[in-house]
């Protein structure tokens, strides 16, 4: 076993749990292998009112069960925090096998009193284009904390931090009824409040990614759609956000005025003929697969057969994205607006003559 740096505090490992009986085993026993003594650490789990055997199978390991109602993973990892014993929380997935030192790297850095936070990394033993490249795009994005001392964003894959700095500033907030960014908002939060974060890519745990195009987009449909609300809740996370590529924001925002642009090509053509349309659209072509260049030559590093997928797959990424954060928009903004005037206008009395 190994002696733990941080003088052998108490950790607290809390894991969501929706209808994961496929996957959660696997979780458990990746935390019974740990390399820290077992007197080190708790696992919590949070069965987020599961219809299927996954409250059965945490009851087979020495963990504690938390049962709820379905709320959503913020719900559930907030309850686990509330129960917790710990004086440092660690929050991973359902879905996550964790190596024999995840738990000794990621809690590593609270050595220094001045650390409120940590990231870890993940990787993948899944073989399918979809999910390489998935962990290729990550891979990317681990780059950008890299070059950086501190970080602004925290994923909960594998996640770290001071339970009373997590309880006194609000936990996760319960609004984001999926896995969308209620981590990414909290730990900006914190980020904007001058807590440090860091970054530690030893702590690495084996994640499973999307594994067709299908599931692929709508993962990133509809982390776009509650993105309105991480940014309605923190608008400085737009341009202080150190995790996501400044490309892809630029291939987002292509995406998001293309539908004016094949307007425009399409009322260009009617007047004069289609060689100038087609010319634009072949520049425009050339124009998003040149600013796919950086991830790709990243991804031939790995793997030069998923390499040459990288600008499709980016193409879909950022139709996803521009998509989501469309819709999203409409339907947290403007429509909201709309009942709000329209509750405003039809709850003022009326007066008979």
């Amino acid at each position: 076993m190994n002696a733990h740096p941080a003088n052998n505090p108490m950790i607290s490992v809390i894991i969501p749990a929706y209808n994961a009986e496929k996957t959660i085993a696997a979780c458990l026993e990746s935390l019974i292998r740990q390399s820290l003594p077992v007197t080190a650490y708790e696992v919590i789990v949070v069965d987020d009112g599961s219809s299927d055997a996954t409250a059965q199978i945490i009851q087979r390991f020495p963990v504690t069960l938390i049962r709820q109602k379905n709320q959503g993973p913020a719900a559930a990892r907030n309850a686990g925090a509330e129960a917790a014993r710990g004086d440092i929380i660690v929050f991973t997935d359902s879905d996550c096998e964790l190596e024999e030192l995840f738990l000794f790297n990621i809690t590593r850095p609270f050595a220094d009193p001045a650390i409120a936070g940590v990231q870890g990394r993940y990787q993948t033993r899944q073989k399918s284009l979809t999910a390489r490249f998935c962990q290729y795009e990550i891979e990317e994005r681990y780059e950008i904390y890299q070059r950086s001392r501190y970080i602004t964003m925290i994923g909960t894959y594998a996640a770290a931090f001071r339970r009373q700095i997590f309880l006194d500033n609000g936990k996760f907030d319960t609004r984001f009824p999926i896995a969308s960014g209620e981590d990414f908002a909290f730990s900006g939060r914190l980020a904007a409040q001058g807590y440090k974060l860091v970054f530690v890519p030893d702590a690495v745990c084996f994640h499973r990614h999307p594994e067709t195009v299908k599931k692929y987009f709508r993962q990133k449909y509809f982390r776009a759609y509650w993105r309105n609300l991480l940014y309605k809740l923190n608008s400085k996370a737009i341009l202080q956000d150190r995790y996501t590529p400044q490309i892809l924001k630029l291939q987002t925002l292509f995406l998001l005025v293309s539908p004016l642009f094949v307007f425009f090509l399409v009322i260009l053509g009617l007047r004069s003929g289609y060689e100038l349309p087609s010319a634009l659209l072949a520049l425009w072509m050339l124009f998003f697969t040149a600013s796919t260049l950086p991830l790709g030559r990243l991804t031939w590093k790995h793997s030069p057969s998923v390499a040459l997928w990288v600008p499709l797959f980016a193409l879909i990424r950022a139709a996803a994205l521009s998509s989501g954060l469309v819709h999203g928009f409409w339907s947290q903004n403007v429509i909201d607006r709309i009942k709000n005037v329209r509750n405003h206008v039809f709850s003022k009395p009326r007066y008979e003559n």
